[in-house]
């Protein structure tokens, strides 16, 4: 999949395996997907190099939608502490 190397923007990655997705999510993990996707990619070459091309386009266009999938439903630790509220801190002036 050389056409991948070329890519320079995630909506684009989505669109070239046909992938659906939403903007937000894009919006706010667009590196943690891309990111993780590069994992995904290295196991799978790592583990199937010699994978016709037609089934590594599949393996990919799958292991994209999981991934934004588990951000979708924000079953992913950092997806999560993104959207949780910052804890307080108070703030003292040194004892003298």
């Amino acid at each position: 999949m050389r056409a991948i190397a070329e890519i320079e923007r995630a909506e684009d990655l989505f669109d070239l395996l046909g992938e659906v997705y939403q903007d937000s999510i894009l919006r706010v993990h667009r590196f943690r997907i891309l990111k993780r996707f590069g994992r995904e990619v290295a196991r799978l070459e790592e583990a199937a190099p010699l994978l016709a091309e037609e089934a590594r386009r599949a393996c990919y266009a799958a292991a994209l939608r999981r991934i934004h999938d588990e951000y979708v439903r924000g079953d992913v630790p950092e997806a999560l502490a993104l959207h949780k509220p910052p804890e307080l801190v108070t703030l003292r002036r040194p004892a003298r």
